[in-house]
């Protein structure tokens, strides 16, 4: 199966996990990211979020992957007012996932994955979403190995 990790990562954190995934998948490795950068400031970012959340935006990509060679994605990204970061959304949208697996992983300080998965699965009607990976802090690697073991 080929297999590729996607994520939207603000703080780094994301991105630590993005990449212990690709160490233990062998997966190829894809940063979404917005074409106009997010602020630095934690609290300009949250505004901003919060707007692209309440007009409905998708916020064009810096770059974009072609997914169509994977059979699975891993889709990484922080919880952002209770889902995912738009960018995300965006990436979701852009592609055709039909027959496609899709492992969601999200950080954040304590929220959960909130309605991503139900989001996942609106966004990219014929992908398979399974159920998701939380880290609340550095992954413990147990439960992540845990868990992508239980995807096969």
């Amino acid at each position: 199966m080929r297999t590729l990790t996607a994520y939207f990562s603000y703080t780094g954190r994301t991105a630590e996990l993005a990449e212990r995934i690709r160490e233990l998948t062998g997966s190829d490795i894809f940063r979404i990211e917005a074409e106009e950068p997010y602020p630095r400031s934690y609290r300009d970012t949250i505004e901003r979020a919060k707007e692209e959340w309440q007009a409905g935006a998708f916020p064009p990509l810096a770059e974009d992957a072609d997914v169509s060679a994977y059979d699975a994605i891993f889709l990484g990204f922080p919880d952002w007012c209770g889902t995912m970061p738009r960018p995300v959304f965006t990436f979701l949208r852009s592609h055709d996932f039909s027959g496609k697996r899709i492992f969601p992983f999200c950080t954040s300080g304590g929220s959960g994955l909130g309605s991503s998965i139900s989001d996942i699965k609106a966004t990219a009607p014929g992908a398979d979403v399974s159920e998701g990976f939380h880290s609340s802090g550095h992954a413990d690697d147990e439960d992540l190995i845990r868990w992508i073991e239980s995807l096969s």
